[in-house]
């Protein structure tokens, strides 16, 4: 993966979906809410604040970076979740 360094200078790994799933989020994620994904995946900050008004998909949106963060678990890995 590519690297990259947050505000502190600290290095973090920058992230990207499998192809399969960017595929899907570019179709079913508009542009601010793709922005919000790749912000959470690449900044290399333990916090990502989503905030909008009601009805603007920040519910999706998190699923969206939590189905990104779900498919970069390398298959062999002990489950998180079960």
């Amino acid at each position: 993966g590519q690297e990259g360094a947050n505000e502190g200078g600290q290095r973090h790994r920058r992230m990207a979906a499998p192809p399969a799933l960017a595929a899907t989020l570019e179709h079913s994620f508009n542009a601010s809410q793709r922005d919000a994904i790749t912000a959470g995946l690449n900044s290399g900050s333990r916090l990502v604040l989503v905030q909008g008004p009601p009805g603007t998909g920040k519910t999706k949106t998190i699923l969206g970076l939590l189905s990104v963060l779900a498919a970069a678990i390398p298959a062999d890995s002990p489950a998180l979740l079960k």
